[in-house]
């Protein structure tokens, strides 16, 4: 077994839709009674698992409604970036135009989305951020401004991978009695990310 990555799954039950591979650890922690939302699950992750993710070159968080193969991600790790997402097929549930598969390799990005792929260098240098959203809204605005400033490159969204996003994105509930848009805001304003423009999250399919 490679050491090259270990992929995080939040699982909710059902079909398991990572097809796996010998260079990737794929590990499916159920996240009911273990987290509230995507940023929780993400810190909460790399406190419990932090000797282990230590052993690889690169960490993944995924949602259980992800569907990719595991080869792809670990080709995208060859590419040696800190921080990317595979693109999202034109059959997905979307939110942002930009992460979907567009012609070419890759594009760097201002920003991508929660569903990444990191190196565990950028991992342990930014893991003590992961607990400023519980959902995970803004987090991925916050990490990709810390990736920008520390590599002096944006993040990385791969047209030449993809993955398949089975269901919209849940904008409802209240997390410690704050919406995912409070957190998202709250994080923008707390840190100055006001060129960051986020809109109505949708739930488009093509």
């Amino acid at each position: 077994m490679s050491n090259k990555l270990i992929i995080f799954v939040a699982y909710g039950g059902g079909d398991k839709l990572i097809t796996p591979c010998e260079d990737a650890t794929i590990v499916y922690k159920p996240y009911a009674g273990y987290s509230r939302g995507g940023g929780e699950f993400i810190d909460k992750v790399s406190q419990d698992y932090a000797e282990q993710i230590e052993q690889y070159e690169y960490v993944s968080f995924m949602g259980d409604d992800c569907e990719f193969e595991a080869q792809d991600m670990v080709g995208a790790c060859g590419y040696g970036f800190h921080l990317f997402q595979l693109a999202m097929t034109r059959d997905s549930f979307y939110s942002w135009e930009h992460l979907r598969q567009h012609n070419g390799e890759y594009r760097h990005v201002l920003f991508i989305e929660m569903m990444f792929t990191m190196s565990v260098e950028f991992w342990r240098n930014n893991k003590h951020l992961f607990c400023e959203s519980k959902s995970g809204w803004g987090l991925d605005f916050l990490l990709c401004e810390r990736h920008t400033e520390q590599y002096q490159k944006q993040p990385v969204v791969f047209d030449c991978y993809v993955f398949r996003h089975t269901r919209p994105v849940n904008s409802d509930g209240l997390i410690d009695g704050l919406s995912k848009s409070d957190e998202m805001y709250d994080i923008i304003n707390k840190y100055g990310l006001y060129h960051y423009h986020p809109t109505p999250v949708s739930q488009v399919k093509a």
